[in-house]
């Protein structure tokens, strides 16, 4: 590898720490949301091979907690 690919690689994984350290609650918000997509996408696979529930009982066991 030349030296001003190296300098260059330096660089960026430098820009890219640097960035991590200062938007960490936007790092931290964005990989809360994917694990929370992920989550919500197998609750709804999960879902399709159930059976069906009606409004009321959900309801019911909602208002318990």
């Amino acid at each position: 590898m030349e030296i001003k690919e190296r300098k260059l690689k330096l660089i960026l994984k430098d820009a890219v720490k640097e960035a991590m350290e200062e938007e960490k609650q936007l790092l931290y918000d964005t990989i809360f949301d994917v694990l929370e997509d992920v989550g919500m996408a197998r609750a709804i696979e999960a879902g399709k091979n159930s059976k069906r529930v009606s409004k009321e009982k959900i309801l019911k066991l909602l208002e318990r907690k």
